[in-house]
């Protein structure tokens, strides 16, 4: 799974999912205390497609022969989805069902 989301509650929700691997935005931590402040960068736009790239990096997992379907809502994660192998539309914003309809990209409507 990869998102925005904060990994304060992240990685506790991709644990009752059942999702073992996770990108998202990581938080600071001093004496064990959380702070206000990002630890690195925010897993969103063109920031979640590059932290998927070093994923695939760091775990060796060659890009080539990796096939990637990435869902989304939001026109924010087009780097993503443009680096995708294959898109899927959920419950599009306006502009990202625009774009998709352009791209002949899966649109999906879950109620």
């Amino acid at each position: 799974m990869a998102t925005a989301a904060n990994s304060v509650y992240l990685d506790a929700i991709a644990a009752k999912l059942g999702i073992d691997e996770v990108v998202g935005t990581r938080s600071s931590w001093h004496d064990d205390h959380l702070i206000a402040k990002i630890d690195g960068e925010n897993c969103y736009g063109s920031a979640k497609r590059d932290m998927l790239a070093a994923y695939l990096e760091t775990n060796r997992l060659s890009r080539g022969k990796t096939d990637i379907r990435f869902y989304s809502d939001h026109i924010s994660d087009r780097p993503t989805f443009e680096w995708a192998d294959e898109q899927v539309a959920v419950n599009p914003s306006p502009k990202l069902r625009e774009l998709a309809s352009r791209r002949s990209w899966s649109i999906i409507l879950w109620e």
